[in-house]
């Protein structure tokens, strides 16, 4: 199984086609009916689709991880991008970071990118 990732609307689009080219799936939520939509209800909408969530919204998104896992609440999977780097340095991250967890490891898993 493997992982399929849901980019926050702000990722820039030049890291989904970067991630694409290294054979991950990936759909942005710019391009879903998702956009707009409000910070929670985005973890959960990639839950129940099954995306691991990426965004640069670490503030928010970080303290929803934590809110999420006092209230035993499932997602299947955060990753955070904590600052700006060049796409290329991000996409490759990302990719690294993939690979040393077993998909199943990323359920519920807040990953610092």
């Amino acid at each position: 199984m493997r992982v399929t990732l849901l980019l926050d609307e702000h990722v820039p689009r030049a890291l989904a086609k970067a991630l694409t080219q290294e054979g991950i799936e990936v759909i942005h939520v710019a391009d879903t009916p998702l956009r707009g939509m409000a910070d929670e209800d985005l973890l959960a909408e990639a839950s129940r689709m099954g995306c691991a969530f990426v965004t640069y919204n670490v503030r928010h998104f970080a303290a929803l991880a934590v809110r999420w896992a006092n209230e035993d609440r499932e997602h299947a999977g955060l990753l955070l991008v904590t600052r700006r780097r060049p796409i290329g340095e991000v996409a490759q991250r990302i990719v690294r970071t993939l690979a040393s967890y077993a998909p199943d490891a990323v359920r519920n898993a807040t990953i610092y990118v």
